[in-house]
């Protein structure tokens, strides 16, 4: 074999360096984590609780959905002391979703969820729904439409079904009602990609180098009223949904009509 150059011996592993890097992985792999005390206890315990019952359950839901991705812990709706490595102590101050004191309780789920959603919660707020929650405790919530643990949002294919839950003839309550919604949302779903497409067509036209003054301010338009018709959504009141999707509507095909 034949002398080794100095290029040839960057790439030989030196045995002391090797033994190093040897020691270091085996400490990382054994040794008791130095943030111990840092990890949440709440999904540390119940991620090992069997899923058949009823505090074992939820975790296969949170894990991996859009709150588990964004960072938001049990603590953030349950209460609780994640920080605490025992069981008294991790439940401190935490009370049964069936206890008016707990923020999970049907009737504060709406307060709770508004700390990071404000919006929808204001216009929730003047909701019918919202004021039958409130009085009678037989109104919706927001993990009726959307869940709790594993949270989602309702299309035009699915919301139908859970608006017919209430509003349905054998109750009498609005029966119409859902039939109503579901058009709106299609409405909305439409007016959604036509804002898009529209955008993207400006977006081309300015490239061309065209002058898009005019439709990129109509497309801002279809923006606003886009953003206010979602806002207006968790009001219920469709009529002044509807509204907003017809500006936006008509925004969007101005801004195509716009370029020459």
């Amino acid at each position: 074999m034949g002398k080794i150059t100095a290029e040839e011996r960057g790439f030989v592993v030196n045995p002391k360096i090797m033994l190093i890097l040897s020691l270091l992985l085996f400490v990382s792999l054994h040794a008791s984590p130095v943030f111990a005390a840092e990890k949440d206890s709440c999904i540390e315990c119940h991620k090992n609780l069997p899923p058949g019952t009823y505090v074992g359950h939820k975790y296969p839901d949170y894990a991996g959905s859009v709150h588990d991705r964004k960072g938001v812990r049990c603590e953030a709706c349950h209460g609780g002391d994640p920080v605490s490595q025992d069981a008294k102590g991790a439940h401190a101050g935490l009370y049964k979703s069936g206890d008016p004191k707990s923020p999970v309780y049907y009737q504060n789920i709406p307060r709770t969820c508004g700390k990071c959603h404000e919006k929808e919660l204001v216009n929730f707020s003047k909701s019918k729904h919202y004021l039958e929650l409130k009085t009678s405790g037989k109104g919706p919530s927001c993990v009726t439409c959307h869940g709790s643990m594993g949270t989602f949002i309702l299309n035009s294919a699915q919301i139908q079904e859970f608006c017919a839950v209430c509003h349905n003839s054998g109750r009498g309550i609005l029966p119409e009602k859902p039939a109503e919604v579901e058009a709106v949302l299609t409405f909305m779903e439409q007016t959604d990609t036509l804002v898009r497409w529209s955008e993207e067509f400006v977006e081309t036209a300015r490239m061309q180098g065209k002058n898009v003054t005019g439709p990129e301010e109509a497309i801002r338009r279809a923006h606003q009223e886009m953003t206010g018709a979602r806002e207006s959504w968790h009001t219920f009141r469709m009529e002044e949904v509807r509204a907003k999707l017809k500006e936006a509507y008509k925004a969007a095909r101005k801004a195509k009509e716009k370029i020459k």
